[in-house]
């Protein structure tokens, strides 16, 4: 996998998310307050109407979902692909984060 790959940074912040939700006891996530199943059913449906039924169309419309009705709720001052965001060049790549400040 490629090194600055959007899916493993975007799978690491939310599974931190989580992490750090149950540790501070908020009650409600992405997962328990139904929104990732809503975007999720937002991104099938953009799948479903997609006239390209390419694997490579099908990939790069899955990705657009994700960066367009999944990333927002993940890093909300981040859009777009994460990899190329000047904050994980500078200032997070290799490092640890404060990721209740840095997010």
């Amino acid at each position: 996998v490629h090194g600055y790959c959007q899916i493993l940074t975007v799978s690491a912040i939310l599974t931190v998310g989580l992490i750090i939700s149950y540790l501070d006891g908020t009650n409600e996530t992405i997962y328990s307050s139904g929104y990732l199943v809503k975007q999720l059913g937002c991104i099938e449906e953009q799948l479903e109407r997609a006239k390209d039924k390419s694997a490579w169309a099908m990939t790069m419309s899955y990705l657009g979902g994700m960066f367009f009705y999944i990333q927002p709720s993940l890093t909300p001052k981040i859009n777009g692909d994460l990899s190329f965001h000047h904050r994980w060049q500078r200032d997070w790549f290799g490092k640890d984060l404060d990721v209740r400040m840095d997010l």
